[in-house]
């Protein structure tokens, strides 16, 4: 299974690879360009600081460049940085940008155009989809796929039409989902949303995407294909691609007709054909790639330009007819009505919680509510209100408070002794739990004699220490 530590996007995943590739994909100007716009706002200022220097500069120079209020947002900045390996040290106090990184970024400022292939041929350019073609091919690959994550389709979408000339095999998304964390399997075969899946679906689209192109791209290179530095600019390339404007399947390399073939299983390319040829034509969604997260917006498809009212009554209306926003409303909200452009449903204590021990948080649900915000709403100021975010907060500390843990229950314990050498062993195995000193009869009590809760991992070593503690004792 592949870990995804941190966020779910392009520089958090580069973070964790190691530095002979990072070193490969920094020669992609691709790959450059996209980073840029993934860094944190301080740390891409710090990067066109430094990019037309020749030499190395001191640290001391950039750490004066934050004020002492901005200590935090600089460490943060300066992190990220040292962590793509951006920023380097070179002896002596001194610091420098990578040199790769450099010299593409300076290509790029400095009248750098990366041009595609020539002009788009008269017959190609007539045939391809229109803008409304493109919007239902993503509702139909991308939602659909969302809308098996959230258990409310019950197959995925299979590859488009028009790919079968390609001879590329067909993307399993039932091993990508898995390999992403998403869902599972019970013993009857059927999917069951994993608790990362269930965050998986609140998320913007340039979030959801990248969680799902991590493993895509750990699975092609186990079966072979690309190797990471190729994928992943050929899937920046796209990115940078202008929305509709197509390119030819048929001429790429058999590696990238196949990661080709994949992102059009999933609704990044519309596969058309012109004669015997078979050209794709990139979507709104396949501009997310390089996008950087800025406000992470949603699936072009699923929420449009907004469609959720919250009233400070925690009712919740959503002015929409798509069965994935549906869906996702439905995780943590109760539906009252659903009809066919218009949700209503109540944020309830029992909904939430259900939520939350789905694998939800009370940050995500609001920032769900937010991002999907009716244009009317926009204009408040908090977007949701504020009983109705800091209810959330507080239903979510409730289900934190109690923690459940394995334990056992030690008592009537033959002395003093033998109860405090027991809670002091409890300690030193570092499993206790909660214990009651014991106390003699009074007022027409019984004698209490002791009591102890341990975790149930150390029972049999609390097992032996009361053995002997009863045998030092004379028990």
């Amino acid at each position: 299974m592949l870990s995804q530590p941190g966020g779910m996007d392009l520089a958090s995943y580069l973070q964790v690879l190691p530095s002979e590739q990072l070193g490969a994909l920094y020669d992609s100007p691709w790959t450059c360009r996209a980073l840029l716009r993934a860094l944190l706002p301080l740390a891409r200022l710090y990067v066109m600081r430094l990019l037309l220097t020749t030499d190395a500069v001191p640290k001391q120079i950039v750490d004066s460049w934050a004020s002492h209020q901005g200590q935090p947002n600089h460490r943060a900045a300066v992190a990220q940085l040292q962590k793509l390996q951006l920023l380097r040290p070179t002896g002596a106090g001194m610091v420098q940008l990578h040199a790769g990184f450099q010299r593409q970024l300076q290509a790029a400022v400095s009248g750098g155009d990366l041009k595609e292939e020539a002009r788009i041929p008269g017959e190609v350019a007539a045939a391809e989809p229109t803008a409304d073609d493109l919007e239902a091919f993503v509702v139909t690959q991308w939602e659909g796929l969302l809308l098996y994550v959230a258990k409310a389709a019950g197959n995925p979408p299979g590859p488009p039409a028009g790919l079968g000339s390609l001879n590329v095999y067909e993307l399993d998304t039932d091993t990508l989902l898995q390999e992403a964390d998403l869902v599972g399997h019970t013993a009857d075969e059927s999917h069951v949303v994993s608790q990362v899946g269930s965050s998986f679906l609140l998320l913007g689209a340039y979030s959801q995407l990248w969680a799902l192109l991590r493993p895509f791209i750990v699975l092609q290179e186990r079966q072979g294909g690309a190797e990471l530095a190729s994928a992943l600019s050929f899937l920046l390339r796209l990115g940078f691609r202008g929305v509709g404007r197509p390119l030819q399947l048929t001429a790429l390399p058999e590696d990238e007709r196949r990661i080709a073939a994949a992102l059009a299983q999933i609704g990044l390319l519309a596969p058309f054909r012109v004669g015997g040829e078979v050209w794709a034509a990139p979507t709104k969604l396949a501009r997310e790639l390089a996008g950087g997260g800025g406000g992470d917006s949603a699936a072009p498809a699923a929420a449009g330009s907004g469609s959720i009212v919250v009233e400070t009554n925690y009712r919740v209306y959503a002015y929409t007819s798509s069965p994935l926003q549906t869906a996702v409303l439905r995780l943590f909200v109760r539906c009252e009505c659903l009809l066919p452009n218009l949700f209503v449903g109540t944020l309830t204590r029992q909904s939430v919680n259900d939520a939350l021990k789905a694998g939800l948080t009370a940050e995500s649900i609001v920032s769900y509510l937010v991002l999907h915000a009716h244009p009317r709403v926009l204009h408040r100021a908090p977007v949701v209100p504020e009983v109705v975010s800091d209810q959330i907060r507080l239903w979510e500390k409730e289900v934190n408070r109690v923690t459940m843990v394995p334990a056992y229950l030690y008592s009537d314990f033959e002395s003093d002794d033998v109860w405090r050498g027991t809670c002091d062993e409890a300690r030193r195995l570092g499993a206790h739990l909660w214990q009651a000193a014991p106390h003699p009869a009074r007022q027409g009590k019984q004698a209490f004699k002791g009591a102890l809760v341990s975790q149930a991992a150390v029972h049999p070593d609390i097992r032996i220490a009361i053995k002997t503690l009863k045998q030092r004792h004379g028990f």
